[in-house]
């Protein structure tokens, strides 16, 4: 462990937490205890929770996987993790400017096929984010703001008549959804899987991409 420690303090990487204790997110019950675990993930609150358990049984690799915890078994494997972190770091950044002008046209680029986003300002600071479909105003989901609480709702007649596909492997992250199903902890696996679910309902063939 001391090995781990020393690979991240040296490298610029948040300090894990040891013998870590994971929490239910809407109970506040522990679900179990790992060796070492970055709660807010390496990115802190950009990234996926990790951890290192050396001793998992299924028990608690379900458990980490349903509260989309990225898991690691060895130490091997989380110094190779945590090694191309640090190259990814220092490789993606190839040119600085000002602003966020750049960011948003990217965003509207991105988007411009996909979705037509609308943004309703409710009482009480609510922000609801509107991903509707380009082609008939339908959306798969809503994306809540409250004071910098967010959540999402799905909408299952629109999942079935225009990503049935998608449909399915979202259900497999989060559970049977309806009409209407709220979510309130999701990472980067629902994240990539709603991404094709609306390349799905604009027609594109998403075969043999993995969300």
């Amino acid at each position: 462990m001391q090995g781990i420690l020393s690979f991240t303090a040296a490298n610029g990487l948040p300090r894990p937490e040891l013998d870590y204790e994971v929490i239910d997110p809407i109970t506040g019950e522990t679900l179990t205890t790992v060796d070492l675990a970055w709660p807010k993930g390496i990115q802190e609150e950009y990234s996926q929770p990790i951890a290192l358990v050396l001793e998992a049984s299924k028990d608690v690799i379900t458990i980490l996987n349903q509260v989309d915890y990225r898991f690691f078994t060895s130490i091997k494997a989380l110094y190779q993790y945590l090694e191309n972190q640090v190259d990814g770091n220092t490789k993606q950044f190839i040119r600085l400017v000002e602003g966020a002008h750049d960011f948003v046209t990217a965003i509207n680029r991105a988007q411009e096929d996909l979705v037509k986003l609308s943004t309703y300002h409710g009482k009480s600071g609510m922000l609801t984010l509107l991903p509707r479909l380009t082609a008939n105003g339908g959306g798969l989901v809503t994306i809540y703001n409250k004071n910098g609480k967010a959540s999402l709702q799905f909408w299952r007649s629109v999942f079935k008549h225009h990503a049935p596909k998608s449909l399915i492997r979202v259900e497999e992250l989060v559970g049977e959804i309806g009409q209407g199903t709220f979510s309130y902890e999701f990472g980067d696996k629902l994240l990539n899987a709603l991404t094709l679910a609306y390349m799905e309902a604009a027609g594109r063939d998403i075969r043999g991409i993995s969300g």
